[in-house]
């Protein structure tokens, strides 16, 4: 049993299983606190009324065991008398050890006809207070099952305009990066300064490798290095241990992503555009925008993404030779008060484009990596290829 507090998101209260630990051991049961503990109390009852129960069924049993038509002597007698009334297991130690001891030497085999009764009272009274104790136990501990109503992808409907689309997209996105950079603040600290919300994901943090000569994700025309980019592959994510995405093995995957940045050469892609008459416009030329219209001249198998680093209004007090940030201009500014002038160092151009390209990759872990794998494809088309390595519906639905 699982109990639950305060959460920001939606937690399923019920029954469920938790695959961590397989079908038996990860049966769970997860209620608001105030159920939980009022279970826990009922528990502790419970076991305070079977552990007297069971008492007394021994006892009877002993009690007909022992009955004879025989004359018998005393001490046969006053045991029958302790099983017909049967107190309790720990009173009931006390009783038969101060007979064991009244009648040590006295009658014949005391020894052999108490002892299997004293071994019992204390066995069940020891584990009566076992069973008590640790009837708390049973909220074994605080992993719960988040509902996830609101996950997957924000989709446009049949009928909506792009603007209600957009009114509803951008606000979502919006909250999602908020939410993302304050996660970054308070848990990418060591661990002395992680606060209690750090702990939502199943991994506080995701590894990948970073490769800084990585070779240029378009034609080497179109990059500033042929070999001098960035690389940032994720590796081989598990939906189960990494994602938290709770789910029996045959339904599980892994997910790799491989983004590949790099600077764009700018000689021959830029133009002087007239806005206004005060100041001079660049206009940077790659391509028509895949938002407006559907027009392309090559497919590639991945995703590609532009960035523009915006260089008006950004100083450095040193040089930097920088791919990207390019601030190799030496300018002379003057301070608000206008009194002195300071050395600074502008960049070359109006902006610094970036190139982006991502590759994603699924894989069945319950087939080999040959045959349970696809290939590095971009986001339209690697769902419809991963699809085809299940053949469960629900491991297709968890896909979709």
């Amino acid at each position: 049993m699982a109990s639950m507090t305060s959460h920001a998101y939606p937690v399923y209260t019920g029954t469920w299983t938790n695959w961590s630990r397989g079908s038996v051991l990860g049966a769970r049961l997860t209620l608001t606190d105030d159920n939980a503990n009022l279970l826990i109390a009922f528990f502790a009852f419970y076991i305070t009324l079977v552990t007297s129960r069971l008492w007394a069924i021994a006892c009877f049993v002993f009690h007909r065991s022992y009955s004879s038509p025989n004359p018998q002597d005393t001490l046969h007698h006053q045991r029958q008398v302790f099983l017909r009334t049967n107190p309790e297991p720990a009173s009931g130690f006390l009783s038969l050890f101060e007979l064991l001891f009244a009648w040590r030497g006295k009658a014949r085999r005391v020894y052999r006809r108490l002892l299997p009764l004293i071994t019992l009272a204390v066995l069940l009274a020891v584990g009566f207070a076992f069973a008590t104790g640790y009837s708390s136990r049973v909220a074994v501990d605080h992993e719960v099952l988040l509902i996830g109503s609101g996950c997957g992808i924000v989709e446009s409907q049949v009928g909506r305009s792009i603007e209600e689309f957009d009114s509803v997209l951008y606000p979502s996105v919006a909250s999602e990066v908020e939410t993302a950079a304050n996660y970054a603040q308070q848990c990418y600290q060591p661990s002395s300064f992680a606060t209690l919300s750090c702990d939502t994901l199943v991994q506080t943090s995701l590894n990948s490798t970073v490769d800084l000569n990585a070779p240029c994700p378009f034609d080497n025309s179109l990059c500033r290095h042929k070999d001098a980019n960035i690389e940032l592959d994720t590796g081989f994510l598990d939906s189960h241990e990494d994602f938290g995405i709770n789910a029996p093995s045959s339904e599980r995957f892994k997910y790799r992503k491989v983004v590949q940045c790099a600077p764009l050469a700018t000689d021959g892609y830029t133009s002087k555009v007239n806005i206004s008459d005060d100041r001079p416009y660049t206009g940077y030329h790659y391509g028509n925008s895949t938002v407006r219209d559907f027009n392309y001249t090559y497919g590639y198998s991945n995703d590609k993404v532009w960035e523009q680093y915006r260089a008006n209004g950004i100083i450095f007090v040193e040089s930097s030779p920088d791919s990207w940030y390019q601030a190799t201009v030496l300018v002379n500014a003057t301070s608000r008060a206008g009194t002195e002038t300071v050395p600074v160092y502008i960049q070359a151009e109006a902006a610094s484009p970036l190139g982006c390209t991502e590759q994603h990759q699924i894989c069945n872990p319950n087939l080999s990596q040959e045959q349970g794998c696809t290939p590095l494809r971009g986001t339209l088309d690697i769902i419809d290829i991963a699809l085809a390595l299940y053949e469960d519906e629900s491991a297709q639905t968890r896909l979709e």
